[in-house]
């Protein structure tokens, strides 16, 4: 609609300027070269394209294509505050995660979930196994010899923890919902690799469980494309 109507203008333009021009000057109305309606158009046309590419953006593309995918795998070491009965106890867990995030249409904001496995670990008296999901939002911050970045991260998480009392042979399973706060430092490593230390603290969001706060140290490897 835009090309008709420059179209449009132009042709009333071209045909003020005509008007005058053979108004101002009859006696050279004969010598004037004429020129058939197709030229006319082609002319036009040509005038109302090049005008169109001066006012296109020659940065604007499309945000969908410089999205990337993150994969990622790292390792665990955890503290978790355990509230038993009338005791508190901390419990010092190794764990694996697997990740998968993408970027939220800027390199910096990274949509990120994470799978965790501490698996299961025996201690005194009883057995503890121990899974987690948790949904992150990450921001990197590069620095400005783009040499390291800065990761800060915060989420919810879901931990499904069973606990056996070897003694008594109780066993329980609970699900507990918590609140994820990180930072971390972020070492690239050629074009696709990133290799990163964070720390990261989670917040039980309910205290009907004998899960409480924890505090982890991850390293992990990332590869985007």
């Amino acid at each position: 609609m835009k090309k008709k109507i420059g179209l449009f203008l132009i042709l009333i333009s071209l045909g003020l300027k005509t008007h005058w021009a053979q108004s101002a000057s009859p006696s050279t109305s004969s010598n004037t070269e004429e020129i058939s309606f197709d030229e006319l158009v082609k002319e036009l046309n040509s005038k109302v394209n090049s005008q169109s590419r001066v006012n296109m953006n020659p940065e604007s593309k499309d945000p969908f294509e410089s999205l990337r995918i993150h994969l990622s795998l790292g390792f665990i070491q955890t503290v978790s505050l355990l509230q038993i009965e009338d005791r508190s106890t901390n419990r010092l867990e190794d764990g694996i995660q697997l990740g998968l995030g993408i970027d939220l249409f800027s390199p910096q904001w990274i949509a990120e979930g994470i799978l965790k496995n501490y698996g299961r670990s025996t201690q005194n008296d009883s057995h503890l196994s121990l899974r987690e999901f948790d949904l992150r939002l990450n921001y990197l911050q590069s620095t400005p010899q783009n040499k390291m970045k800065f990761r800060l991260s915060n989420g919810l998480g879901a931990r499904y923890l069973r606990y056996t009392d070897k003694l008594s042979g109780a066993s329980q399973f609970q699900t507990t919902p918590v609140y994820l706060l990180g930072a971390g430092l972020v070492i690239p490593v050629g074009n696709h690799f990133d290799l990163s230390v964070e720390v990261q603290g989670h917040l039980t969001l309910v205290h009907e469980t004998i899960d409480r706060h924890g505090l982890s140290v991850i390293t992990r490897f990332d590869n985007f494309f």
